[in-house]
């Protein structure tokens, strides 16, 4: 009994006390159920058999009581999203009439109490709930970008062997169309406002990905078409002009695929300039069509 009730200050003294920035609501929350359970455990045991053990366990009733009318603050303003996203309490401070204070570890409970932060409830539940949102929103675009890091090249031998081709971009691609699916319907959201630049950013990135790889693999197709051919010395003789413009492709086309294979991320790598790549790609492939037109003239 008296473990229990010295165990329970020492926490309550710690929690009206410590940083209110490293509380967790859920680790508070399973102490005072326990506590809560043990004291009515322990109530019912002493009720007919020590009168001063049952008026010790309805004192500690009562600081149990006491507390828990601090637990909404807690649970409000403890969430993962005010955790990630510190910036939610100068609309916290603003809003509660209190714009001049900023949040840091001088800030206890007590300090809430004594501000009487509870009487701003409404105020709080509405951005914590709208910080919860927004940070369900955050999370999605960051576990598509995550994802998008992680992305592999599936790559495999020219049949000459001298060089690294693309297999194939499908399944990649088809993940990046979802994904750019989910940014379309995050966007749609009445929460996004705040985090819409984000999504915009990773918008443009997705897009990008897959321009450059359409274009890569028209590049690809190209050069698999022309390289066998300009390996004709005729050829050569014939279209000199068309002949060099493919020399600089087959070494930017050569480069370019070394590096790749390089890579264990290549969406993620600062080597691989997926935009600059995407333009250069589609440059190529405008001297591709022009060389393979003068083929066939």
């Amino acid at each position: 009994m008296w473990d229990l009730c010295f165990e329970f200050d020492s926490d309550v003294s710690r929690w009206y006390t410590d940083p209110f920035i490293q509380l967790t609501f859920k680790e508070i929350e399973k102490i005072m159920d326990n506590v809560l359970r043990e004291t009515a455990r322990l109530t019912k045991i002493f009720a007919d058999t020590s009168e001063e053990a049952t008026k010790v366990m309805k004192e500690l009733k009562v600081e149990i009581d006491k507390f828990r009318v601090q637990m909404p603050l807690i649970e409000l303003l403890t969430t993962e999203a005010i955790r990630k996203k510190p910036a939610t309490w100068v609309e916290i401070f603003k809003e509660c009439g209190y714009k001049d204070t900023e949040m840091n570890e001088q800030i206890t409970l007590n300090t809430f109490i004594e501000m009487n932060m509870l009487q701003h409830r409404e105020i709080l539940e509405e951005i914590s709930k709208k910080a919860e949102k927004q940070w369900s929103i955050e999370k999605k675009l960051s576990e598509m970008n995550e994802k998008v890091k992680t992305m592999e090249l599936e790559l495999m031998p020219s049949k000459s062997g001298n060089c690294k081709l693309i297999k194939t971009v499908e399944e990649t691609q088809q993940i990046l169309d979802e994904f750019l699916n989910m940014v379309q319907m995050l966007k749609a959201n009445p929460n996004i406002k705040g985090i819409l630049k984000k999504a915009n950013e990773m918008e443009h990135k997705f897009i990008t990905i897959q321009d450059c790889l359409e274009n890569w693999m028209k590049c690809q197709r190209g050069w698999l078409y022309l390289e066998p051919i300009f390996s004709s010395e005729d050829i050569i003789k014939k279209l000199p002009a068309e002949h060099a413009k493919f020399v600089e492709i087959d070494s930017f086309f050569r480069a370019t695929m070394e590096q790749a294979a390089k890579e264990t991320k290549p969406f993620d790598s600062p080597e691989l300039d997926l935009e600059k790549l995407n333009i250069e790609f589609d440059g190529h492939n405008k001297t591709l069509e022009t060389i393979q037109k003068a083929l066939t003239d």
